[in-house]
């Protein structure tokens, strides 16, 4: 059974949705429970619960994948503006392949909690922060007793819904949430994840706290976060060098670039996610490049660039150099913290 819930807003626990210590009652669409304490970033809580609506009545009549392509065709993109096709086309794919994806950042999490000594314990409760459309929960229902996935969109969890159902899983609870004000109390969770979730939030330190408050005696926290210095393609909007702009001059130039906003988006570096990290769980942490993840996680090689990489990184010392080079212009990073 799932923990009994706590009030998001003062920490007092609920009774059927209701704080008897706020007075706050909680409303309910369908069987989630919509514990937000602020709108979620791109709609008002209005629009976000009448078009959650419209995709759990269109549910029962389409599969999956062609929910989340009326998903994107029937409401604009952020501020009312029309997205790229090519961008249009990433987060269909991102949002339709999460199983896939969640499946081998579990079993790489799993490989690292292993390494570093971290106990990786089945059963008990699992939250996913951020659960989007539901491809974590598929791969955690099979390994706990109960699952709970937690969503400022409360479309992403009609849609995480539909996954559910496709995959009869039935230890799952979808809630609506923020991560910074998470409705769990404390040491309920054995196992908590976000996964590209820290570059989204309000307050990235609160939510860090808050996430490693959930952690049993055994509990461990995974999240990933890209890198605001890679040399790559700024990830939400497919644009070169963003972050190596002032934050102020952001916005702007991804405006300019691709006539699209950037906002309610601030990736980190490598420096700024370990000192998030030090914050929240003193000295019990470890934030690791893409190098790193390979040589703990034992990742095969799955094409012959991977192959070319691990030949360098084999030596300590090409190790060393590939992730000095990784901690400042990587793609992205990796994070556990455990109590």
């Amino acid at each position: 059974m799932p923990p009994r819930l706590r009030c998001p807003k003062c920490g007092a626990g609920l009774c059927e949705l209701a704080c008897s210590e706020c007075g706050v009652r909680f409303p309910k669409l369908g069987e989630i429970a919509d514990l937000r304490v602020f709108d979620p970033p791109y709609d008002s809580k209005d629009a976000d619960w009448q078009h959650a609506t419209e995709l759990l009545r269109k549910s029962s009549q389409v599969s999956l994948a062609d929910l989340i392509v009326f998903h994107f065709q029937s409401r604009p993109g952020p501020e009312g503006v029309t997205l790229p096709p090519d961008l249009v086309r990433r987060y269909i794919n991102f949002k339709v392949n999460a199983r896939e994806r969640e499946q081998k950042q579990r079993e790489e999490a799993r490989s690292l909690m292993a390494c570093l000594g971290v106990p990786v314990a089945d059963g008990g409760l699992a939250v996913d922060i951020g659960c989007g459309t539901g491809g974590a929960l598929v791969v955690l229902s099979a390994e706990f007793d109960h699952v709970i996935g937690i969503d400022i969109s409360m479309s992403n969890l009609a849609l995480a819904k539909k996954r559910l159902e496709e995959h009869d899983v039935l230890n799952v609870t979808l809630l609506a949430g923020c991560a910074e004000s998470l409705p769990l109390p404390d040491g309920s969770a054995r196992y908590v994840t976000a996964s590209d979730v820290i570059e989204h939030v309000r307050d990235q330190e609160r939510f860090m706290r808050d996430a490693y408050r959930l952690l049993d005696a055994d509990g461990c926290f995974r999240l990933n976060s890209p890198n605001r210095y890679t040399l790559g393609r700024e990830v939400h909007v497919n644009v070169f060098g963003v972050g190596f702009l002032p934050r102020a001059w952001q916005s702007r130039f991804v405006q300019i670039m691709r006539g699209i906003p950037y906002e309610h988006k601030r990736p980190l570096s490598y420096r700024e996610l370990v000192c998030l990290c030090r914050a929240a769980a003193d000295d019990k942490h470890r934030a690791l490049t893409e190098t790193e993840v390979i040589r703990h996680a034992s990742i095969p090689a799955a094409s012959t660039k991977g192959l070319l990489r691990r030949a360098v990184i084999s030596s300590p010392f090409g190790a060393w150099v590939v992730s000095t080079l990784e901690r400042r212009f990587g793609r992205s990073y990796v994070a556990l913290l455990w109590r």
